[in-house]
C-alpha cells in the first residue's frame, strides 16, 4: 500500500488588513470567485470562513 501525502490547504494566512477588506468586500455583496480574483493568495476555504463569519455576524 502507498502512503498518502498530506495536504496543505493554507496558502498563507489572512492578514488582517486583508481580512478587513474582505469584510467590506462580502458586505457589499460580493461572490466568494470575485474576492478569489482579487485576493489569489487565499484559499477558497479561507474567504469562506471569513464570509460565514459575516454571515453569523461575528465580523
Amino acid at each position: 500500500m502507498s502512503k498518502r501525502k498530506a495536504v496543505v490547504f493554507t496558502k498563507t494566512k489572512v492578514s488582517t488588513e486583508h481580512k478587513d477588506a474582505i469584510i467590506r468586500i462580502v458586505s457589499a455583496g460580493v461572490d466568494t470567485a470575485t474576492v478569489l480574483k482579487a485576493y489569489p493568495e487565499y484559499t477558497r476555504q479561507q474567504v469562506a470562513a471569513v464570509k460565514a463569519h459575516v454571515t453569523m455576524g461575528t465580523y
